[in-house]
C-alpha cells in the first residue's frame, strides 16, 4: 500500500465521495480523473544506453488546494526541475516504476512508458490517480489494496473512454446545430422546434434573426391534397357506426371546407383517431361559420401544419389540441376562438409536448364563453416545451397568455399591432422572450366583476349551445 500524501501537500478533504458499498460513485471518479488533467498529459519513451526514461511533456491539471501555497496541492502535477537536479526526498524506487505499478489495463505487471494512441498510459498519470484515490479512501477510513486496485482499474478505463465520448458529443452537437439551421432555412417548423427543444440550436442563432420571415416560412407552406366538405364529415363518420372511423381515410394535405352555419365535429371515439400531419380547416368567415368541437382535435406525433381560417371555433371547454408526444405548427387567419376557458386541466388553448409554433393574423382569442370565466390560458408551458409565435392584428380578452408562467426558457413570441383587454395578468410586466410591438391596451381585469365578463355564444350564433 502506498503512503498517504503528506499533510503539507494536501488540499481540502473531499468528503462524501465514497458510497456505502465502499466504491466511489461514477460522477466522483470522472471528476477525479478530470481534476488531475487527463486530457493534456503526454509522455514519450526515450532510450539512452539501454535505460528507459519517461518525460512529462505537459499537463492541464489545476491545483485543488490553497492557491497561495507554493507546494503542490491535492491532485497537482509534480513541479518541473532540471534533469540534473535530484530530489533528495525521492527514492530510487519512485524514479523507476516497478512491477507492482499498474500496467496498460491498470492492473498488469510492467511499467508503461508509451503514450501512442491506443497504447499504454503514462505512469505519472496513473500514479497521480492512485495517490488521489488513496488519499480519499484513507480519509474515509476505507483504504485497502484491493479497493485501490479496483478503482485504479476503473480510472484507467475511464481515461480511455473519454476521448471518444468527447468527440462523439461534439460531433452530435455540431450536427444538431447544422440540422436546426437547415430546418429554419427550409421552413420546416417541426424540425426547428425539435432542435430548440433538444437545445441543439439557440434562439439567439443568426439564422433566426429575421423572426417574421422564419415563422412565415414555416407556417405558410402549402401541400396539395383532396378537398372534403367538412359539413358532411360528421355524417359520414356516424354512418360508419363509429364517430372517428372516417379520420383514418383523410390524407396528408386534406382541406376540410365548412359552409355557413353551425357545424359539430367530434364524437365518442374522436380523440382515439388522428388528423393528418398536414390539414386545413376552412370556413366562410368568422361571423358566418361556427365549428363546435366535442373533443380536442385528434393530433398524434409531429404535426407539420394545421391551418384554420375564416371561422369561429368553440372548443367546448377544452384545448384546441392536446399534443402529448410531438410538436405542432399552426397557422390561424381570420379566426375567432372561444370556449377554451372551461377549467379543465388549466384550460390551455395551445398545448404540445415538444413545442408549438403559431402564426396568427386578424384573429380574436376571447375568454368568457367557457364554463369557468377567468381560467383560460393561451399557451401551456412545460419544462421542455418551446413556445414560438407571431401574432399580427389580433385581439385578446379575459384570459392569460400563459407565457412566463411555466418553466420553458426557449420562448419567442411577438405580438404586433394587437389589442389586449381585461387580461388576467399584468401586461406591463416584462416576460423573457415576449415582445409587444405597437400594441393597444383596454381596461384591466377586475376580479370583483368576474360574472360581468361572462358571455353567451348564442349572441354570435343564434341556436348555438
Amino acid at each position: 500500500m502506498y503512503s498517504p500524501i503528506p499533510s503539507s501537500r494536501r488540499g481540502p478533504p473531499l468528503r462524501g465521495l465514497v458510497g456505502r458499498s465502499g466504491t466511489l460513485p461514477l460522477c466522483a471518479r470522472v471528476s477525479l480523473a478530470l481534476s488531475i488533467g487527463i486530457t493534456a498529459v503526454c509522455c514519450h519513451e526515450s532510450s539512452s544506453e539501454g535505460e528507459k526514461s519517461t518525460e512529462l511533456v505537459s499537463s492541464a491539471a489545476q491545483p485543488l488546494g490553497d492557491a497561495t501555497d507554493n507546494a503542490p496541492g491535492f491532485g497537482d502535477p509534480a513541479p518541473s526541475r532540471p534533469e540534473d537536479e535530484a530530489d533528495p526526498n525521492e527514492s530510487a524506487e519512485q524514479e523507476t516504476p516497478d512491477s507492482s505499478r499498474v500496467s496498460d489495463e491498470g492492473t498488469g505487471n510492467g511499467p508503461m512508458v508509451s503514450c501512442t494512441p491506443g497504447g499504454p498510459l503514462c505512469p505519472q498519470l496513473i500514479e497521480r490517480g492512485r495517490a488521489s484515490i488513496h488519499e480519499i479512501l484513507a480519509h474515509e477510513g476505507l483504504a485497502s489494496d484491493s479497493l485501490i486496485e479496483e478503482l485504479v482499474s476503473q480510472y484507467v478505463s475511464r481515461i480511455r473512454e473519454l476521448p471518444a465520448e468527447l468527440a462523439l458529443d461534439r460531433a452530435r452537437e455540431l450536427k444538431g446545430v447544422a440540422a436546426g439551421r437547415d430546418s429554419a432555412r427550409r421552413g420546416e417548423g417541426v424540425g426547428l422546434l425539435g432542435a430548440l427543444s433538444r437545445s441543439e440550436l439557440s434562439l439567439d442563432d443568426e439564422v433566426l434573426s429575421d423572426w417574421s420571415a422564419v415563422v412565415n416560412a414555416s407556417t405558410l407552406r402549402r401541400t396539395s391534397g383532396p378537398v372534403i366538405s367538412g359539413g358532411t364529415l360528421r355524417d359520414r363518420m356516424l354512418a360508419k357506426g363509429r364517430a372517428g372511423d372516417e379520420l383514418e381515410e383523410l390524407e396528408d394535405g386534406t382541406t376540410l371546407e365548412f359552409g355557413p352555419g353551425i357545424h359539430v365535429l367530434g364524437g365518442p371515439d374522436f380523440n382515439r383517431k388522428s388528423f393528418p400531419k398536414d390539414v386545413a380547416l376552412v370556413g366562410q368567415g368568422k361571423d358566418a361559420t361556427l365549428l363546435q368541437l366535442r373533443a380536442s382535435l385528434p393530433m398524434r406525433g409531429d404535426v407539420e401544419r394545421l391551418r384554420i381560417s375564416q371561422m369561429t371555433i368553440d372548443t367546448g371547454g377544452r384545448g384546441l389540441f392536446d399534443l402529448r408526444s410531438g410538436a405542432l405548427v399552426l397557422e390561424l387567419e381570420d379566426v375567432r376562438i372561444v370556449g377554451f376557458d372551461g377549467g379543465n386541466g388549466g384550460s390551455f388553448l395551445f398545448s404540445a409536448a415538444a413545442g408549438t409554433m403559431v402564426r396568427a393574423t386578424r384573429c380574436d382569442f376571447l375568454g368568457g364563453y367557457g364554463r369557468t370565466t377567468g381560467q383560460g390560458s393561451l399557451f401551456r408551458e412545460t419544462g421542455d416545451s418551446v413556445a414560438l409565435g407571431q401574432f399580427d392584428h389580433c385581439s385578446f380578452e379575459v384570459h392569460r397568455l400563459g407565457l412566463g408562467e411555466g418553466h420553458a426558457v426557449r420562448r419567442r413570441v411577438v405580438f404586433s399591432n394587437c389589442y389586449f383587454a381585461s387580461m388576467l395578468q399584468h401586461m406591463n410586466e416584462p416576460i423573457p422572450g415576449l415582445e409587444l410591438r405597437d400594441c393597444r391596451f383596454g381596461e384591466e381585469y377586475d376580479p370583483r366583476r368576474r360574472e360581468s365578463y361572462r358571455r353567451d355564444l348564442s349572441d354570435l350564433f343564434p341556436g348555438a349551445r
